[in-house]
């Protein structure tokens, strides 16, 4: 499978008789991008700190007022 996108990217690049090295060279190229995952920037992880943060900010529901506090009198002497 990964044999064939290499192909794949060499025939887009114009090479249509690649050798079995330079397709084992781009084979290696996308294995090692595949295994160190996306790109994060320090705004994207700005962003969902952000977001979390508003989520948390506020309820989604309505809080109910906190019973009113009784007040006893004090006890006669």
């Amino acid at each position: 499978m990964a044999w064939d996108h290499a192909r794949q990217i060499l025939a887009r690049r114009g090479q249509d008789r690649p050798t079995e090295e330079q397709i084992a060279d781009v084979v290696n190229q996308v294995l090692t991008r595949a295994g160190q995952g996306p790109e994060r920037t320090e705004a994207a992880k700005d962003h969902k700190v952000r977001a979390r943060t508003r989520a948390t900010a506020e309820p989604a529901w309505p809080r109910l007022a906190p019973p009113p506090q009784q007040v006893t009198p004090p006890p006669d002497p």
